[in-house]
């Protein structure tokens, strides 16, 4: 599944404060599922869709299986959910 990691670390280095919804928002990108990564200053925002070619060093396209982070900020409830959205990881 495409999951898109928003390191706010870098995002505040930049110079850029935003909430990091409302950059997704911003940018058009829509998205399944948001967990907060607090600690590492930081978001997942799962089954991402109509992401730009091109972003901000401090957003990083992946491809995870959402089963693997099941403990890790996903709920088994949650993990469930993404995978039955039909997505191969």
């Amino acid at each position: 599944m495409k999951v898109l990691k928003f390191c706010m670390y870098g995002q505040c280095l930049a110079g850029d404060t935003r909430h990091a919804q409302q950059v997704m928002r911003e940018m058009g990108i829509n998205y399944k599922k948001a967990v907060s990564q607090s600690i590492n200053d930081s978001w997942h925002f799962w089954g991402v869709e109509n992401v730009p070619e091109e972003l901000p060093k401090w957003m990083q396209l992946v491809e995870w299986d959402p089963q693997e982070f099941v403990g890790w900020g996903l709920s088994q409830e949650g993990a469930d959910f993404l995978t039955a959205q039909g997505e191969k990881p």
